[in-house]
């Protein structure tokens, strides 16, 4: 079976950026992506910023992560929530 990796879609700012909270991150920060800018981390108030984002807003971003992070261990699960029981890696500061 895959290990599945939530992926959560918001517009912001006009951006679509994906959030992906079980990635490794900063502590009180998420793992995110956005097409122009790509990787980066954001706070929690960031995350929230905006609105979801309806499919056809993220389909282009969606197909983007999907050929980073799906291969024959790992899939992309989009979620519209952020879920308290999910657990992710913090980096050492």
């Amino acid at each position: 079976m895959k290990k599945k990796i939530p992926v959560i879609f918001r517009k912001i700012d006009g951006y679509i950026d994906g959030f992906l909270p079980t990635l490794p991150h900063s502590y009180g920060r998420v793992e995110s992506y956005c097409r122009n800018e790509g990787h980066n981390e954001a706070d929690y108030f960031y995350a929230i910023k905006g609105r979801l984002a309806t499919e056809d807003e993220y389909k282009e971003t969606l197909k983007e992560l999907r050929t980073i992070y799906e291969d024959d261990e790992s899939e992309l699960v989009v979620r519209k929530k952020i879920a308290t029981y999910w657990k992710a890696n913090f980096y050492e500061v």
